[in-house]
């Protein structure tokens, strides 16, 4: 079932949030592998790890924007806003039912606005774990192979607390993120393929808004060794916040691909477009993540 339910990339970003007139932007690179789905993003989706088993995704992903979304949506002119990222996902089967998960990431920002600068440094740091509570394996061999329901929650401490960086204005406060999962794995003809949806709320301390996320990505393999992958993440500010912040949103489009270079080891590449959003950086990125199963 890991095999089938590789999936590398998610690339999620924090919508562009404005405060006190400053606008001001962060993004999360999550790697996708096992059936992950990309900010770097390898997990396993829905799905557990068996135990004493794991993965570990090393993930680079590069954006521009010199358009941003105003509060109405339209799609606006801006100084160049570039960043670069580094990321490693790491997950582990602790039991049956039970994966933990941990993902540092290191920073290049620069920001061409008035109110920008150039900052490299610790981005976010995600600690958590993922439990399955239901599984439904198919009664006989055909096109549905199995589906699965997890929930999963992760404490994400910032890499700086300052508050005199315009760079980190609502970058810089301790979030906990929760969310449920659903996976189902089937073949499209003679395809292996899953569907992988999540639900989630972001909590963000202080000022900046929290947020309510969704995830979707799917996934099939052409070949054995060639996973595709489309996914769609949406994110959506709960209220305005305080301290200045405003209400935004954002819908981040992503294609990729991995190639599995034998049991044990996976590249990804693929490319990323903020297609949609208010009060958020209309980015274009690419990305590239290497992992190891183990």
């Amino acid at each position: 079932m890991l095999a089938l339910l590789r999936r590398v990339g998610r690339g999620m970003a924090h919508a562009g949030e404005t405060r006190g007139g400053r606008g001001c932007h962060a993004a999360t690179l999550v790697a996708a592998g096992g059936l992950a789905c990309l900010p770097v993003a390898v997990m396993a989706g829905a799905w557990t790890l068996e135990p004493g088993t794991g993965q570990i995704i090393f993930g680079l992903e590069s954006k521009l924007a010199t358009h941003e979304f105003n509060g109405e949506g339209e799609r606006v002119p801006r100084d160049r806003y570039a960043k670069t990222e580094l990321s490693a996902y790491a997950e582990y089967g602790l039991a049956e039912g039970l994966t933990v998960l941990f993902s540092p990431r290191v920073e290049d920002v620069n920001d061409s606005s008035r109110w920008g600068g150039a900052r490299t440094g610790l981005g976010y740091t995600e600690i958590g774990a993922r439990a399955r509570f239901v599984r439904f394996d198919a009664e006989k061999p055909g096109v549905w192979q199995g589906s699965v329901v997890s929930m999963q929650g992760s404490v994400r401490i910032p890499g700086s607390l300052d508050d005199n960086d315009p760079l980190l204005v609502g970058n810089n406060v301790f979030e906990i993120d929760g969310r449920l999962l659903f996976g189902t794995s089937f073949m499209l003809g003679p395809w292996s393929s899953f569907i992988n949806a999540e639900a989630g709320y972001r909590w963000r301390d202080g000022d900046p808004p929290s947020e309510l996320r969704g995830d979707l990505t799917f996934g099939v393999r052409p070949r054995a060794d060639w996973l595709a992958l489309a996914q769609v993440f949406q994110v959506a500010t709960v209220g305005g916040g305080s301290g200045g912040f405003k209400a935004g949103a954002y819908t981040r489009v992503q294609l990729s691909a991995v190639h599995d270079l034998d049991a044990r080891w996976s590249v990804q590449v693929g490319a990323n477009s903020v297609v949609a959003g208010r009060r958020a950086l209309a980015e274009n990125g690419v990305i590239l993540a290497v992992w190891r199963r183990f």
